[in-house]
């Protein structure tokens, strides 16, 4: 079985933002608590250009990712529920939208130029 990625396109109001990286976190952590095979996880805003006057404006929408790296697809799909935290979900739905949702089949990891077998982080 194959190492996985889970990416995630999020959108939510801009005041929303640090909410929504509360409830983000208690989603994974509650992954985590209960032992599955979620290996990592991280969320990503864009970072606008500061000399782009565009970007000054404030958008009606931000456009957060999230990825998740699992253990395998088969345990991506048995362990995303829930019921793991049904509070932390429930939050997480109010501060967001999921607009798209990428699984992606890790070829290759290198860390520091260097291959990883596969499985480790």
């Amino acid at each position: 079985m194959s190492t996985i990625r889970v990416l995630y396109k999020l959108r939510c109001r801009p005041g929303d933002l640090p909410e929504l990286q509360k409830a983000w976190r208690a989603v994974v952590q509650a992954h985590a608590r209960a032992g599955h095979q979620t290996l990592e996880s991280v969320l990503l805003v864009n970072a606008p250009d500061p000399d782009d006057a565009a970007s000054v404006k404030a958008p009606e929408w931000i456009v957060a990712t999230a990825i998740s790296r699992w253990q395998s697809r088969q345990a991506w799909e048995s362990q995303r529920t829930d019921e793991v935290d049904e509070n932390a979900y429930a939050r997480f739905r109010e501060l967001c939208t999921v607009d798209e949702k990428i699984v992606f089949e890790e070829l290759d990891l290198l860390v520091g130029g260097l291959p990883v077998a596969p499985g480790e982080p």
